[in-house]
């Protein structure tokens, strides 16, 4: 993160997946999915960016409640939706 900055993670990140979901809409063949699952799984320093934009916002007393609530967020969006 120091030479992309975590606001410029949470932007590449997302453009990544979704360059990445359109990639996968438009695969024609199988096999095409191995390289954009290479591409997808670059995606992932969205999360972790997004955690350090939002835990810098508050205060240090108040973090063990952030990250228990960034928890139960994701916690609730894997029961809803697929991981």
């Amino acid at each position: 993160m120091p030479k992309l900055g975590y606001h410029r993670a949470v932007y590449i990140g997302l453009l990544i997946y979704g360059a990445s979901f359109l990639l996968f809409a438009i695969a024609g063949e199988g096999w095409m999915m191995f390289p954009i699952l290479f591409l997808y799984g670059l995606g992932g320093i969205f999360g972790p960016s997004l955690q350090g934009v939002i835990s810098n916002q508050v205060p240090a007393n108040e973090q063990g409640e952030l990250q228990g609530t960034f928890t139960s967020l994701i916690s609730l969006t894997n029961i809803v939706g697929p991981s």
